[in-house]
């Protein structure tokens, strides 16, 4: 078993390096899940600054672990709708209607974004 010393900061490389001691078989996808999972939970063992509870990025998995809460951003989140492919027409214009209102409201937040109003 793996004992690593407490309370005593180690880099990725002294991780490594441990890891190649400790468990020299481990193959490199292994070793980044592990690492990964060191890191996500040195994270959230940090006192000192408190976790992010809503992190939004493009869903990618990494970021899973990290926040109590993931938000997709609106153009990550609008490529899930481009996805679909409504065989019945009456949902295939639903669709068309929803993305034509999803992105007239994208485009006003941006607007906003550039002169803000009250």
């Amino acid at each position: 078993m793996l004992h690593l010393p407490r309370d005593v900061p180690l880099d990725e490389a002294t991780l490594e390096a441990l890891l190649e001691e400790h468990l020299p078989g481990l193959g490199p996808q292994q070793g980044k899940w592990i690492l990964d999972a060191t890191a996500v939970a040195a994270y959230h063992a940090e006192l000192e600054f408190p976790v992010v509870r809503l992190l939004m990025g493009d869903g990618a998995p990494q970021f899973k672990y990290v926040t109590e809460d993931l938000a997709a951003c609106w153009v990550h989140d609008g490529r899930h709708y481009k996805k679909l492919s409504p065989v019945i027409a009456h949902h295939a214009r639903l669709l068309d209607e929803f993305s034509t209102r999803y992105w007239a409201f994208y485009d006003e937040l941006l607007a906003y974004q550039q002169q803000p109003t009250a």
